[in-house]
């Protein structure tokens, strides 16, 4: 109950969850499109994935990266929520991994439908320096017709950061973003592009996520990524390109990072 009740708060949800509510507050924070997995390992090994109508991209990437970790539970569960049209709650209970996934896959695909004709041109991802801001990933879908900078700006004004930018000033965004602290990149999906942006010292949470996710920066085509230096209040770059370059770099600059807190990783 401690975790709705703080991402309600949070997100400004306005939720006020109290301790009889354990059922009920996953249900609630789904039917808002939240995909939500509950888990409790007191008496048993247990984990109960509440799955919102439609499933976002982000969602879905979850998921299947994540799903399959939960197999040796001694019980795993979906709840399936959405809501019919007179205004009645409808749970469908699912205690099959495979079959589920197939809906997964579905709700999804009507998500993309619903979307419209928008393709997706790309998304933004900020890992936040650990002790500046809890959230553990900033992800943004760019579609067609928009640019990246609008979700830099939506990053800073949702953590108070008092940055501003110009429709024309993404790679500024990035930058200024990274001078924060905040490790970050940015993909062209149709170019096949993704360009990262590192700051001085990188967090722990930062360096786990970029290997993690390493195989997936693999698939595109073209991988660059931008060290950041800042003298006399000016930023200064340097260009580094390839997964495994840009990683030597991650973990360098986490060795700072460990060095200056006063203990080894």
């Amino acid at each position: 109950m401690k975790y709705m009740q703080e991402f309600s708060d949070t997100y400004n949800l306005g939720y006020k969850f109290g301790n009889d509510d354990s059922n009920i507050a996953p249900v609630m924070l789904t039917l808002d499109g939240n995909l939500v997995v509950k888990t409790s390992f007191e008496y048993m090994k247990m984990a109960i994935f509440y799955i919102p109508e439609l499933v976002t991209n982000r969602q879905k990437e979850w998921l299947d990266n994540n799903i399959r970790r939960f197999e040796n539970c001694d019980y795993v569960g979906f709840s399936n929520i959405s809501l019919l049209e007179n205004g009645k709650l409808r749970e469908e209970r699912i205690e099959n991994i495979e079959q589920e996934i197939d809906i997964i896959k579905k709700k999804n695909e009507i998500y993309l439908t619903k979307r419209g004709d928008k393709m997706l041109k790309g998304k933004v991802v900020i890992i936040p320096d650990e002790n500046q801001i809890l959230q553990d990933e900033f992800v943004e879908e760019i579609l067609e017709g928009d640019n990246h900078v609008s979700a830099y700006q939506k990053f800073s004004i949702d953590n108070n950061l008092g940055l501003v930018f110009g429709e024309d000033e993404g790679h500024m965004a990035a930058l200024e973003t990274a001078d924060l602290g905040h490790f970050n990149y940015k993909t062209f999906e149709d170019l096949g592009i993704i360009t990262f942006y590192i700051p001085k010292q990188v967090t722990n949470r930062q360096l786990d996520y970029f290997t993690t996710h390493k195989s997936d920066y693999e698939n595109y085509g073209t991988i660059g990524g931008y060290t950041i230096r800042k003298m006399d209040d000016n930023i200064f770059t340097d260009e580094i390109y390839g997964v495994d370059e840009i990683e030597q770099e991650m973990i360098k600059r986490n060795k700072n990072y460990e060095e200056e807190k006063g203990h080894v990783r």
